[in-house]
């Protein structure tokens, strides 16, 4: 039968620590280029939406606005109304 390695989290996110040290000065060496090369191929890795989501997105946020801008302005307008009226009665 297989014998199972038992270990624990400490003893795992040890090894990871390890691990890690070990590769971090591979990536200090890195010169300019390499990072410039790295950086441009996550630029490649951007998915741009098509013209019918930004369409689609664009009278999404006009429509929102427009809406709670209109709430805002109903309940300013509520607002000022009762505050004249109760100012009114104890003038």
């Amino acid at each position: 039968m297989e014998e199972l390695k038992n270990t624990s989290p400490n003893e795992k996110n040890e090894s990871k620590k390890e691990s890690s040290k070990k590769s971090s000065p591979a990536k200090e060496k890195k010169g300019l280029g390499a990072k410039i090369a790295e950086s441009r191929a996550e630029a490649k890795k951007i998915i741009w939406p098509n013209r019918e989501t930004v369409r689609k997105n664009t009278i999404t946020v006009i429509c929102t606005s427009l809406i709670i801008g209109a709430i805002i302005f109903g309940m300013d307008t509520v607002y000022t109304t009762v505050l004249n009226l109760v100012i009114g009665l104890m003038a």
